[in-house]
């Protein structure tokens, strides 16, 4: 039996907070979730294999991408980068809003968007205003991929207050 990564244990699950980062966009800035503060977050991240399920999850966001600006929420792209080469697994698709280069996949394995085998795979995940993780999709652990719409329909829809502050979470 193979022994599981200790990234995939350690995934990051609903209910954790998010890991703070500080990524380099590919248009030159850098990028940390301190820089929106109050708001959610939708974290995707990319694989080295940018299969055709990721390509079409960033397309749905990139429509919805309006609809998600009006719940005050952040799509940020985070795709794994070479260090030694500077290749960066970025999907040809056009997306509106930041994409990050995480040059080793350290973001990747800080928030265990891995797979079995350690490499960055393409996951998901959602955040509350206060930066605290209320929903994930890890493909490394085969669990589905949202699309667009559902990520949508989370954000709009189920409105569960937060424990801290009242606020509406609108995602359980």
């Amino acid at each position: 039996m193979t022994e599981q990564p200790s990234n995939l244990v350690q995934a990051i699950r609903p209910g954790h907070f998010m890991p703070d980062f500080r990524l380099r966009s590919i248009d030159g800035p850098w990028v940390s979730p301190d820089d929106f503060v109050g708001r959610r977050f939708i974290l995707v991240f990319t694989g080295w294999n940018n299969c055709q399920g990721t390509r079409q999850l960033l397309r749905e966001i990139r429509g919805a991408y309006p609809r998600i600006v009006l719940e005050e929420t952040i799509p940020l792209l985070i795709a794994p980068e070479e260090a030694d080469t500077g290749r960066l697994a970025v999907p040809p698709v056009k997306v509106p809003f930041p994409v990050l280069r995480d040059v080793n996949a350290s973001v990747h394995r800080a928030f265990g968007a891995v797979n079995w085998g350690g490499q960055p795979a393409p996951s998901v995940f959602i955040t509350d205003h206060h930066r605290r993780v209320i929903y994930r999709a890890l493909s490394g652990l085969h669990e589905r991929l949202p699309s667009g719409n559902e990520i949508v329909s989370f954000l709009v829809y189920d409105e569960l207050a937060c424990s801290d502050c009242g606020q509406p979470n609108r995602l359980g």
